[in-house]
C-alpha cells in the first residue's frame, strides 16, 4: 500500500514545484491536507517568502510558547487591550490557520452575498503578527487607506482588498470590541464595514466550514 503522506507530497510537489522538505513542513502544519498545503505554498510564493520555517513560526507560532509578558508588551506597543478570549487563544496557540474558515453575513460583500472567508487568526510575531504594528494594522491604514478603528486580526484570501478587524469604536456590553469585515473592493476604494460578531469569542464560535456554501 502507498503511504498517503507520500501521495500528498507528490501532489503538492507537482502543483507548486516546492522542495520536499518545505512540503513536508507545510503538510505537518496542515494536518496532512494537500489542498491546504498547496494554497499556503502558493500564497508564500506570491509574497516572496523563501524561509518557510521562519515564516510559519512567526505567523502561526510554531516557535516558543507565548507568555503573558509577551502579550502585555504587544498591547503596550499597539495601544489596545486585546479581548480576553483572544488572549486565551494566544496562550494556547499563538496564531492559527483555520479549518472552519467562513462566517455568515447578512449584507452582501465583494466576497459573496452570504458569507466571507477568513484564512487565519494572527498571532504575535516578528514578521506579520499583532506584535509588529508597522507590518500589519498601521501598514493597512497608511498604505491602503483602511479606517483607523482598531486592529487587523485575520488574513483573508483577497490580497489586501479586504480585512477582518477588531473595531474598538463599537463595543459590547462588557467593553470588548466587535469584529468587522472591511471591504475595499465593493465601492471602488470607499470602504464598507460589515459587522461579523459582537466580540471575538462570538466570532470564533460562528466560524463554519466553506462546505456549507456553494462556492462553485
Amino acid at each position: 500500500m502507498v503511504d498517503p503522506n507520500l501521495k500528498s507530497v507528490a501532489l503538492v510537489k507537482k502543483e507548486t514545484g516546492e522542495t520536499i522538505s518545505n512540503i513536508r513542513l507545510i503538510l505537518d502544519v496542515m494536518n496532512g491536507s494537500a489542498d491546504d498545503a498547496i494554497e499556503i505554498i502558493q500564497r508564500f510564493h506570491m509574497q516572496g517568502q523563501a524561509d518557510f520555517k521562519k515564516t510559519l513560526a512567526e505567523n502561526y507560532s510554531l516557535g516558543a510558547p507565548l507568555t503573558l509578558e509577551r502579550i502585555d508588551a504587544a498591547e503596550k506597543k499597539l495601544g489596545y487591550i486585546l479581548p480576553n478570549s483572544y488572549k486565551k487563544m494566544l496562550l494556547n496557540q499563538n496564531g492559527v490557520i483555520l479549518e472552519n474558515d467562513c462566517i455568515r453575513v447578512t449584507e452582501e460583500t465583494s466576497w459573496a452575498e452570504d458569507h466571507v472567508c477568513v484564512q487565519s487568526i494572527l498571532g504575535i510575531g516578528e514578521y506579520n503578527g499583532l506584535g509588529l504594528e508597522e507590518q500589519n494594522t498601521k501598514e493597512y491604514c497608511e498604505s491602503w487607506g483602511y479606517p483607523n478603528i482598531g486592529l487587523v486580526i485575520c488574513d483573508t484570501p483577497t490580497a489586501g482588498h479586504t480585512v477582518v478587524m477588531l473595531d474598538y469604536t463599537s463595543k459590547d456590553d462588557t467593553g470588548e470590541p466587535s469584529v468587522v469585515f472591511v471591504d475595499l473592493k465593493r465601492r471602488h476604494h470607499e470602504f464598507n464595514v460589515v459587522k461579523l460578531a459582537d466580540n471575538f469569542n462570538a466570532f470564533m464560535e460562528n466560524l463554519v466550514s466553506s462546505e456549507e456554501f456553494d462556492c462553485a
